[in-house]
């Protein structure tokens, strides 16, 4: 039999309805993803009190809510040895104590309603709110507090919106986990601000490709440098975008393009081959296993994807002067004739 659970992995709840309610059953929930999960359900006494003991792991505060109905009692930020009071009515007003955390969930909750509440919030009034905000979330940025404030919307536009939170998100997670290493939600946080992060960097790119009839790539080569595309100083270049661990890439890497590189290296072919599919160990010990003499860099967030369209492996396009052309065959032949002409 599994142990019982010990008082130093809980966290107990007592809460009292200030009118008895007509039901006799709060369910407890958590966030799952993008919704809520049910983890439980507790009896209301006749005097409309009830009690929950939540298990919480070590170093790994986590969210409860509870709900009478659809109607939400209260939101908790628990974590072990919490003793938390709170008390509610049936149309969603509550007050906790016990636990400083929970009375920063209840304000943060507290002001959001209010202003979604309105009629029609104005650009000014959701500018003022996201600096309020924000500045809430840099001076507590080492309390998961912060969590459902930077996942928060004023009806279906989020407060924290713009691409260039992405390193508002990175910083938190930075924060947060020197504090609760464990946490699930340092993972979350971290792939939003991935996500923001690499969309500002595809749509600096495409600014930057006003310059050129195609778009610039930035990549870390071999010696751990970057190394621009725009500035390979060729008469042709073939961009390939290849699957590190594809069997298949690592032929054509062979069989196709070692014998063009070398046939035509000396008249002023470059290639500039993308490596997708893995993290930078791998890669770099895929290009050492074939020796390729030309140019190597390494995308392993997969950036350039949605840039250039990459839909199969391997993929090539030819770029001579500022133009770009996408070789729909990748044939020794096709590569060579097309090659062959623009040198």
């Amino acid at each position: 039999m599994a142990a019982a659970l010990c008082s130093c992995d809980k966290a107990k709840v007592e809460a009292r309805f200030t009118t008895v309610p007509s039901g006799r059953v709060v369910s407890v929930r958590t966030v799952e993803g993008t919704s809520m999960r049910i983890l439980d359900s507790v009896k209301v006494s006749a005097d409309g009190s009830f009690k929950y003991t939540a298990a919480v792991k070590k170093n790994q505060p986590e969210f409860f809510y509870f709900y009478y109905g659809d109607t939400k009692l209260a939101s908790l930020l628990l974590q072990q040895g919490d003793k938390v009071s709170v008390e509610c009515d049936t149309l969603g007003n509550w007050t906790v104590s016990g636990s400083d955390d929970c009375e920063l969930l209840r304000k943060n909750e507290k002001a959001l309603a209010e202003i979604s509440a309105r009629p029609s919030v104005t650009l000014r009034q959701y500018i003022q709110y996201y600096r309020e905000m924000t500045r809430f979330v840099l001076a507590n940025s080492k309390s998961l507090t912060v969590v459902p404030v930077l996942f928060s919307s004023i009806g279906d536009t989020p407060v924290f919106s713009q691409l260039a939170d992405g390193v508002i998100f990175n910083n938190v997670a930075d924060s947060l986990e020197s504090v609760y290493p464990d946490s699930r939600y340092i993972r979350i946080l971290r792939n939003e601000g991935a996500v923001r992060t690499n969309q500002l960097e595809i749509n600096n790119m495409l600014q930057r490709a006003e310059q050129a009839s195609y778009i610039d790539l930035n990549f870390d080569g071999m010696e751990g440098k970057p190394v621009v595309l725009s500035k390979v100083a060729k008469k042709a270049t073939l961009l390939v975008f290849w699957d590190v661990t594809d069997a298949a890439s690592k032929m054509y890497n062979l069989e196709v393009l070692k014998p063009l590189y070398d046939k035509y290296a000396a008249k002023g072919l470059e290639i500039y081959q993308v490596g997708l599919g893995a993290d930078k160990a791998t890669w770099a010990a895929a290009v050492n296993e074939q020796s390729f003499p030309w140019i190597n860099v390494c995308d392993p967030l997969g950036r350039s994807i949605p840039v250039y369209n990459v839909t199969s492996v391997p993929s090539v396009l030819l770029l001579t002067n500022n133009n770009m052309t996408l070789m729909e065959s990748i044939t020794p032949d096709s590569l060579d004739k097309a090659v062959r002409a623009a040198l």
